[in-house]
């Protein structure tokens, strides 16, 4: 299919837009992880292991090399890249743009297979998930805001 998709996501709420020349664009999907909002003490319900000193008979609390909330944030950006994926396995787009708050574009991207990353277009490092439609547009970066916002072929091929 020839569209353009607007993936715009955080840690815990991902909207999927699609553009298509001359349409209106149009939400598709909603994807959430509600279990990324609970406080961080309430996530972590039993103590920290405990490891013994590599010389002598002292023991320590170890800590955890990621957070709860972290490792939710990378099963999250995970499910986004599959769903993104199965679409792009099944033609349903042909160029992306990912706006997303700075350090879930980065979890997104590394989430991402290489044939869809060769897709992308532009990105735009907003945390827009709440924001509406026209608030969105207007952050995409040009020349892709503009084709979105003008909905004009001709500006495509300026």
């Amino acid at each position: 299919m020839d569209e353009l998709w607007i993936v715009v996501a955080n840690q815990t709420h991902a909207r999927v837009f699609a553009y298509r020349g001359g349409e209106a664009v149009r939400e598709l999907d909603t994807l959430s992880c509600p279990e990324a909002r609970r406080p961080e003490r309430e996530e972590l319900t039993a103590a920290p292991g405990r490891s013994h000193d590599r010389m002598g008979p002292g023991r320590h609390a170890m800590e955890p090399h990621t957070t709860m909330s972290e490792q939710l944030a990378r099963g999250f950006a995970h499910r986004i890249a599959e769903h993104v994926e199965e679409s792009r396995k099944a033609n349903a787009f042909r160029e992306l743009v990912l706006v997303a708050a700075p350090g879930f574009l980065g979890l997104l991207r590394n989430e991402l297979g290489q044939q869809s990353l060769k897709l992308v277009v532009a990105e735009c490092h907003k945390n827009l998930v709440k924001h509406d439609l026209e608030e969105i547009l207007a952050a995409l970066p040009d020349p892709v805001g503009r084709w979105v916002r003008v909905g004009d072929q001709k500006a495509r091929e300026a």
